[in-house]
């Protein structure tokens, strides 16, 4: 069973997006809409229609329902502090309590720009852990910066993901834990968990999940390769790239595909290929591959250098960045179509052509 705590008008935004990985699953979502004190509203009937079109078993949540507010609000408000979006996001503890079949063992909380690249393999991942006992699973920030000021917990845009023994336990201990709100849901979760269960459910750190919490081109990292591949996230506002056009190319090819590199040569070019994300040619010669490019900051202040340490303990050691246009040349899948039957990818390079005309490669996945 999953979980999430945001607005009315960003979910309806988001449900087609979630369908890639959620639609025709047995996973049923729940919604705390963090600024609807209802959900008898023409508007909130339209995201449920939505969801019914798309196949998600979706169930909306007014606030309140499940938290207490420290302040009285209006629809039109939202909880913008840190406090107000910890107790939405903890409410889950008693909504996943309600909701609950005989047949849950784990609950997982996201955000609504959580991208699975397979619940399957999510799922799969989980089994490795018994569901009867407490589990607090979970993956870190990526820089060093926000576990300096957010201290060690799992980040709530890769996934949290509890058993019920624990659920148990923190629903509980709900309104102890409520008035703890003061930073973050995430951080919340992990205040209530440290209080409550004894001895303390340490986090267990799953590979696969991704918070990137990089600044502003993530090229770097989504062309090194990345595996295991099981959450993505900030991909529509840290930084912008279409993962769900891009994870088209998995109905075809399968999860794993994704990202996959090909490197080859066309006459005198070197060429790379990482699926579902670009085409570089390197006209003097491949770089070291099994290195990430250091094409990204910890914080949109931050220089280069300083990424070199912010990401040295979650990526090694980071290459520098390339020059585009002189180091190296790169097309970027900008957009993605099922034919049914066949996957067309388009890479675009922007001006690179005469008068500044663009170049675009199309790339076809053939069932």
């Amino acid at each position: 069973m999953l979980g999430m705590a945001t607005s009315l008008s960003r979910l309806i935004l988001s449900l087609p997006e979630m369908a890639r990985w959620l639609a025709d699953s047995s996973t049923p979502l729940l919604v705390i809409l963090r600024d609807q004190s209802s959900i008898s509203t023409e508007t909130a009937q339209s995201a449920i229609d939505l969801a019914h079109t798309l196949h998600i078993q979706l169930t909306l949540i007014p606030r309140g329902q499940f938290a207490v507010h420290t302040k009285e609000k209006t629809d039109a408000d939202t909880d913008e502090t840190a406090g107000g979006e910890a107790q939405s996001n903890f409410g889950l503890a008693k909504a996943f309590m309600h909701y609950k079949t005989s047949s849950t063992k784990w609950f997982g909380v996201i955000d609504d720009d959580t991208f699975f690249v397979s619940l399957p393999a999510m799922i799969r991942a989980l089994e490795a852990y018994a569901p009867d006992q407490p589990y607090y699973v979970g993956a870190l920030s990526e820089r060093h910066l926000g576990m300096n000021t957010e201290g060690f917990k799992a980040w709530g845009g890769a996934g949290i993901f509890m058993t019920l023994p624990l659920m148990t336990i923190l629903a509980a201990s709900f309104d102890t834990c409520i008035s703890m709100a003061g930073t973050w849901g995430d951080a919340l979760w992990r205040d209530c968990i440290a209080r409550s269960t004894s001895p303390t459910v340490q986090l267990t750190e799953l590979p696969g999940l991704h918070q990137l919490d990089m600044f502003p081109s993530v090229s770097g990292w989504y062309e090194s390769g990345p595996w295991p591949l099981l959450t993505l996230h900030h991909w529509k506002s840290w930084h912008s790239f279409p993962v769900p056009e891009a994870h088209l190319v998995t109905s075809l090819a399968g999860p794993r595909s994704l990202f996959a590199r090909f490197a080859f040569r066309a006459g005198d070019q070197n060429l790379v290929f990482t699926n579902g994300y670009s085409l570089v040619e390197y006209p003097s010669g491949l770089p070291d591959m099994n290195l990430v490019e250091n094409t990204f900051v910890a914080y949109p202040e931050a220089h280069d250098e300083d990424g070199v340490r912010e990401f040295r303990f979650s990526l090694g050691r980071l290459r520098p960045r390339m020059k585009e246009g002189k180091d190296k040349k790169s097309w970027i899948l900008e957009h993605a179509v099922d034919d049914g039957g066949t996957v067309r990818q388009f890479y675009v390079r922007r001006g690179a052509g005469p008068d500044g005309t663009d170049s675009v490669f199309e790339v076809d996945w053939v069932r």
